[in-house]
């Protein structure tokens, strides 16, 4: 990358938490906020590409749109580091795949793996590689912190694995998505003008997030982006609601860690009442029971 350090740059924005119970339009005030956007741009953060690309559709219709964008955050991590222009190249699914798999016949060729050699190629073993890989990067786990932990024979061995594929992936100039995230985190925290066109992004439809994914948002509130975080609770925590206070919890005391002020607003419950039906006339009689034929 070509650019020079930034000076100094925007000052720290908040993290928001909106907290609403079930059908208490929270993609609704996520909306609201997204549309009240008077500068900058702003960008609306949803897990599933499916529901990407449904909100697309209703803002597009609604003329919702200007200088606004709705991603995964994967597409929005892969922007970041498009516009860095950096060298290496994106890779995922079935490249990613024969990367570890030729990582693995590497280190069988130097015999570094005497405990997995019998089942290090089979497809479960590469499968369970790939989700330990995906682990460590996503909670930001150095792989020789695996080799100290030693909690079984291959502890040394799989942490060997991961950091080969860590060094074969930077030797090729390859970058799967989680080491796409990791540069994105690198990048924002050394070239803040690469953002600086961004005032909001919201986050709407998730219920956890990775320490890694935590740590690119809170490093684009370091450099002054506003961020909006839509979360499921209820003022009586049900067990069906433990993941969104688990959730809720690791974000505040992410920003509290980092000097990072987290705002919490509360969005009241629905309005229990049922409504009407308005195929059915107000003074229509309701039958209780089916009709018999």
């Amino acid at each position: 990358m070509s650019h020079t350090p930034d000076p100094a740059a925007r000052s720290t924005a908040p993290i928001t938490l909106l907290v609403g119970p079930v059908a208490s339009a929270k993609t609704q005030h996520a909306r609201a906020a997204f549309a009240a956007v008077a500068t900058g741009r702003a960008v609306l953060i949803l897990p599933e590409r499916t529901q990407r690309d449904d909100m697309q559709a209703q803002l597009a219709q609604a003329g919702e749109l200007d200088r606004r964008t709705v991603l995964t955050l994967e597409q929005f991590v892969r922007r970041i580091v498009a516009d860095a222009h950096l060298p290496d190249l994106p890779i995922a699914g079935i490249v990613r795949a024969l990367q570890i798999r030729a990582t693995v016949r590497e280190l069988l060729a130097a015999e570094q793996l005497p405990t997995l050699h019998a089942v290090a190629l089979k497809p479960g073993m590469l499968a369970n590689l790939s989700y330990l890989l995906h682990d460590l990067a996503s909670s930001q786990t150095a792989p020789a912190h695996l080799a100290h932990a030693a909690l079984f024979a291959y502890d040394s061995e799989l942490s060997a694995l991961a950091q080969a594929y860590t060094a074969r992936l930077q030797a090729q100039g390859l970058a799967d998505d989680d080491r796409l995230l990791d540069l994105a985190i690198s990048t924002v925290a050394a070239y803040p003008r690469l953002v600086q066109h961004l005032e909001l992004v919201i986050l709407d439809s998730f219920d956890q997030f990775t320490p890694a994914q935590i740590a690119l948002l809170l490093t684009l509130a370091r450099h002054g982006i506003r961020i909006l975080i839509t979360l499921t609770g209820e003022a009586q925590p049900r067990p069906a609601l433990v993941r969104f206070e688990r959730t809720r919890a690791t974000l505040g005391e992410a920003c509290a860690a980092a000097s990072i002020a987290c705002a919490v607003q509360h969005l009241p419950a629905p309005d229990p009442t049922p409504r009407p039906s308005r195929a059915t006339p107000a003074s229509a009689p309701v039958c209780a029971h089916p009709a018999r034929t």
